[in-house]
């Protein structure tokens, strides 16, 4: 019968294997923006075709990614950035694990109290 038989898209990058349905479901929040200018930024077109990418590709899209919003982001910025694209992967249960990922490596100043001595009382 005709327009019954149903394609499935396969993926040039992993060698002809079916390629994955995204599982990100698109919002108006911060973290759906974030991923749009991840997207942008991959130039991929869309989020299948993102949540396609090998891991190698990926992880060196995200140092990449990083790189361009030094000059105009604040380290704080930039954490959140790379913690909605994380977040989006691991939605796809795709989960990136490296220096960018890890609160290990990352310098925590934001997160540290300053030590400032007004709020401080010893009990």
């Amino acid at each position: 019968m005709e327009g019954d038989s149903q394609i499935t898209p396969f993926s040039k990058d992993l060698g002809g294997i079916p390629m994955k349905k995204n599982q990100w479901i698109m919002q108006k929040n911060q973290h759906s923006g974030r991923i749009k200018q991840f997207l942008k930024f991959s130039k991929c077109e869309t989020l299948d075709e993102l949540t396609n990418l090998n891991p190698a590709k990926i992880e060196l899209l995200l140092n990449e990614y990083v790189e361009s919003l030094q000059d105009k982001n604040t380290e704080c910025t930039i954490i959140q950035k790379v913690d909605s694209v994380v977040m989006f992967f691991s939605v796809n249960e795709m989960f990136i694990f490296n220096e960018l990922t890890s609160e290990y490596f990352r310098d925590m100043k934001y997160y540290e109290n300053d030590g400032d001595e007004e709020n401080t009382e010893e009990y």
